[in-house]
């Protein structure tokens, strides 16, 4: 009865617009109708498209039962046999890496821990800088690195303007022009630098050559290279880039001639579009040396400051800096920030007190327009990014026990984050298990992704439980990924395995 009455009701209200159209068109052109005229348009008319909206919805009807049981037979086929082995490039993408080391510096402190301890307890947040003025001439408010050492830098600096001018193929006496800001930044990524080579001297002997005069000589394992990979802010000039690159090699060869030969040491060319590009280009480097049967470290370094008088200007000039009268614009800062990842093959120390957090693969997109525009803000991207991330690592959002991201929460992104939380990570405490570092660290570009990663893997080495990264520091990029320990990583079987 339900069913008649229900094609009854479309017959209906076919047929009444059918009636309006025609009568409509009629009276339009004038029409002189004949008795042919009314019976073909007003009572054949209606039935020939009632009979076309029956046998579209059954071709509908049939489509969808037909997919349905082609994916129900998909399901019971693995039943049914043996399971289907992955294939390589589904190994591929849920393979996990290694983090061997890492290092930052920020306004927040100079390690993962000290930033955790701080977001905990809500300080230090930026404050309204002693020395930078508005336009207005009001403090800005900053988040500077306090102390920053910047002897290193001003011992080595002539040197490091002349091997940059050389690189530059510059003619001019002049010196290289730096800003006061790239001087900060680069004096900010030293530390972080030291500390990250430290932690790999630990595998000295997996960078050493073999003994050519030794037992095992013919059968030695090739030893490991180390890549380096760079990010600056895109603002910097080509002078201020080749100066950083210069300043790395320096820092490099300084600090690891102990235990890596210079010819295991590669400088890649700066990455141009910031720390997610700079992510991406790491991760396609790791999977070529993996393919390959290379054993390599890939080290990322990225540093940014924006504490100049000109770095300010320019920012007040484009509406970026937060003011009274820019209450959502960044907030200037400085960071900088050094990882060191491998392949999941890369031998574990022995005497280690715990073994390397694991990185699945990172899930990126790109919004269809800056987060700053204006108009609605969307969370659809970041909603996405997670889930691709979580599909990566073949973790159930559910079973994620933590989440960290650079969002702020003076700015859309921090309504882009609890968007997030609410859809997809509902089971997580806002308080508790999130942690938001923008509002500690500010707006640090190119770094937040990178200092993100080291961020959320302490805080999955603290609770041994899977944690989220999501940066969206960027105005348009969203990156998310899963770190694990290893002792939960371990504790779950993978899918991949056959």
């Amino acid at each position: 009865m339900r069913q008649w009455l229900k094609g009854l009701a479309l017959f209906v209200a076919i047929t009444c617009l059918v009636w309006v159209g025609v009568l409509w068109y009629w009276q339009a052109t004038s029409r002189d109708m004949s008795p042919e005229d009314i019976a073909l348009y007003l009572g054949l008319l209606p039935l020939v498209v009632f009979g076309l909206a029956l046998l579209a919805r059954w071709a509908l009807r049939s489509a969808v039962a037909s997919a349905v049981a082609k994916e129900a037979a998909a399901a019971q086929a693995p039943a049914s046999g043996s399971p289907a082995l992955p294939s390589a490039g589904q190994q591929e993408r849920h393979a996990p890496f290694k983090l061997l080391a890492s290092g930052l510096s920020c306004a927040a402190g100079h390690s993962a821990r000290e930033v955790a301890d701080a977001l905990k307890e809500g300080a230090p947040r930026p404050a309204p800088d002693k020395a930078l003025r508005d336009d207005e001439g009001l403090p800005v408010l900053c988040a500077r690195i306090e102390p920053l050492d910047t002897a290193a830098l001003q011992e080595a600096w002539d040197g490091v303007c002349a091997v940059a001018q050389a690189d530059l193929q510059g003619a001019e006496a002049q010196p290289v022009a730096v800003d006061e800001a790239v001087q900060r930044a680069l004096a900010a990524l030293q530390a972080p630098l030291q500390q990250c080579l430290s932690q790999l001297a630990a595998w000295s002997e997996r960078f050493a050559k073999p003994d050519a005069d030794g037992p095992q000589a013919a059968s030695a394992a090739v030893p490991a290279g180390l890549r380096v990979f760079t990010a600056w802010p895109t603002h910097w000039s080509p002078a201020e880039r080749a100066v950083a690159q210069a300043w790395v090699k320096h820092c490099l060869k300084q600090d690891s001639a102990d235990w890596l030969a210079p010819s295991q040491l590669r400088l890649m060319p700066s990455t141009q579009g910031g720390g997610v590009a700079l992510w991406l280009e790491a991760d396609r480097a790791l999977r070529a040396a993996q393919r390959e049967g290379l054993p390599e470290v890939v080290l990322l370094l990225s540093c940014q400051s924006d504490l100049s008088d000109a770095r300010l200007g320019h920012l007040q000039r484009e509406a970026a800096l937060f003011t009274h009268t820019m209450p959502k614009a960044g907030v200037a800062a400085e960071s900088a920030v050094a990882l060191a990842l491998a392949d999941e093959t890369w031998p574990e120390l022995p005497d280690a007190a715990a073994a390397p957090v694991l990185l699945h693969r990172a899930a990126v997109i790109q919004r269809d327009k800056p987060i700053d525009a204006a108009g609605r803000v969307s969370a659809q991207v970041a909603e996405q990014v997670v889930q691709q991330a979580a599909a990566a690592a073949e973790l159930p959002l559910a079973e994620v026990s933590a989440l960290v991201s650079d969002a702020d929460q003076h700015s859309p992104r921090g309504a882009e984050l609890f968007s997030v939380l609410v859809s997809q990570l509902a089971q997580l405490d806002a308080a508790e298990d999130t942690l938001v570092a923008g509002t500690l660290w500010g707006r640090t570009g190119p770094t937040a992704p990178l200092m993100l990663v080291a961020l959320a893997a302490h805080r999955a080495e603290m609770n041994q439980q899977p944690c989220l990264a999501l940066s969206v520091d960027d105005s348009v990029a969203r990156m998310a990924l899963v770190l694990r320990p290893p002792a939960a990583a371990g504790a779950e079987p993978t899918k991949t395995a056959s």
